[in-house]
């Protein structure tokens, strides 16, 4: 389903609904697994798989090709910011991040990022929507890209930075840790992400600069290199890809394959009960 949950979590008894369908809310579904991009907190019938990018290659030659471009790609920017929000006059994690950034920001006209902290890619008014080059060419210079929650937790943007090879920053649990458990295994978000409680940066001053300055070098890179090596986990190959890039199982064969296991293990709990 090409939606958040939410988009098909509408009450049976509001006819019209506000925004969406009922879709997930008519009984006859409930035993359905329903692979949605973001999923309920509570709800047993939804699992979250990773957005679609704009990478889908057709082969291994050029899958490989990016990945030794991520690899080699000089990252000049400590953080990066891509989307919109933040302007609101009442505290929340986006102005937070955007009064950080206001003083040694470049104006996103199109120019590369050269050694700053931090660089905002301003998606407002949908202007990146269809020019990703927009937004991945500074992906690819910065070394971590931020994800804080918008109008729901979860942002495509996360899945564009790992494909970038840019370390994503959370700042709070449903963006990422409790989805997209089949994908990025939660035993593994230490491994190649920060975490950093909204809470703590909006009400009590904590700067996101010095956390990520914290960091040594040396786990820098040990991080980055987690994210290369979970990347093709993160991609849908091209329709009619080569056979040689099949063997390298993409987000989609991860969701088919968790989804049999998940229909197999309800079956069989029910033939012991």
């Amino acid at each position: 389903m090409a939606r958040p949950a939410w988009d098909f979590s509408q009450p049976l008894n509001i006819d019209p609904p506000l925004w969406g369908t009922s879709f997930l809310e008519l009984p006859e579904f409930y035993n359905v697994t329903a692979l949605v991009l973001e999923a309920r907190a509570w709800s047993w019938q939804e699992q979250a798989v990773p957005y679609p990018t704009s990478f889908h290659p057709s082969n291994s030659h050029l899958l490989e090709s990016w990945l030794k471009r991520v690899r080699r790609s000089r990252r000049s920017t400590l953080m990066l910011f891509a989307g919109g929000g933040g302007i609101a006059a009442t505290p929340n994690i986006r102005r937070s991040i955007r009064n950080e950034c206001e003083y040694n920001t470049t104006d996103d006209d199109g120019a590369s990022a050269n050694d700053q902290i931090c660089y905002i890619v301003d998606c407002s008014n949908g202007v990146c929507e269809h020019d990703p080059i927009r937004y991945m060419k500074p992906m690819l210079q910065a070394n971590f890209c931020l994800q804080p929650p918008g109008d729901t937790p979860t942002r495509r943007s996360t899945f564009d930075a790992i494909l970038a090879g840019c370390i994503p920053v959370f700042f709070e649990e449903q963006s990422a840790i409790s989805q997209y458990g089949w994908h990025l295994p939660p035993e593994l978000y230490d491994e190649f992400s920060v975490f950093i409680p909204k809470e703590d940066v909006v009400f009590k001053e904590l700067k996101i600069v010095d956390v990520l300055q914290s960091i040594p070098d040396a786990k820098v890179r040990k991080m980055r290199e987690k994210v290369i090596e979970l990347m093709p986990r993160l991609m849908y190959r091209r329709h009619g890809s080569t056979l040689g890039l099949k063997t390298t199982k993409d987000a989609f064969d991860i969701a088919i394959d968790a989804s049999l296991d998940r229909i197999s293990t309800r079956l069989q709990d029910v033939l012991v009960q």
